[in-house]
């Protein structure tokens, strides 16, 4: 058995080799040479055959959505809450083996008040169909509430209820 630790651009590597096709002759140093050759030759594949990538990240504002009645401001960006990651081949090839999907709460406009880090939504990774992670979708700001803006709404929806329809109708 011989055991090996390897590192390459921040990855760790551990390998293990267990058991060989070596002759029982006895000879408890052929084992372990015959071990060694074989993480000899797959330390090398190993380091070059993987990497991180970098799939969805929590710096990067994913849209930004419309506020109702918002006294501070009209609109609120959204992001990840962390970044995801996946531990992939080289030759995975990302537009065609994984697959992001975002999906919202709300459809359309946010109603203020809005808090930061206010959930708004889900980020699901696919990697070949098969789902291998996800985050929250949050705000990234506050939006306080404005009463003028609020009042207005609301007299409005209420203009244009069924109720104001069939009155005037």
């Amino acid at each position: 058995c011989v055991v090996t630790a390897g590192e390459k651009n921040g990855l760790p590597y551990i390998f293990v080799s267990i058991s060989e096709n070596v002759p029982d002759t006895g000879d408890a140093a052929a084992a372990k040479v015959s071990a060694y050759d074989t993480v000899k030759q797959f330390l090398p594949w190993a380091l070059d055959s993987f990497k991180y990538l970098e799939v969805v990240s929590s710096l990067q504002a994913v849209r930004s959505i419309h506020v109702k009645s918002g006294k501070d401001s009209d609109s609120v960006t959204i992001v990840a809450a962390k970044s995801i990651e996946l531990l992939v081949t080289r030759d995975l090839v990302p537009e065609e083996d994984i697959r992001v999907e975002y999906n919202y709460t709300e459809e359309g406009d946010l109603t203020a008040p809005v808090a930061k880090g206010q959930k708004v939504g889900e980020v699901r990774v696919f990697l070949y169909d098969e789902e291998v992670d996800r985050a929250d979708l949050i705000t990234t700001s506050a939006v306080s509430e404005s009463a003028a803006l609020s009042m207005l709404d609301r007299v409005k929806s209420f203009l244009g209820s069924a109720f104001m329809m069939k009155v005037y109708g």
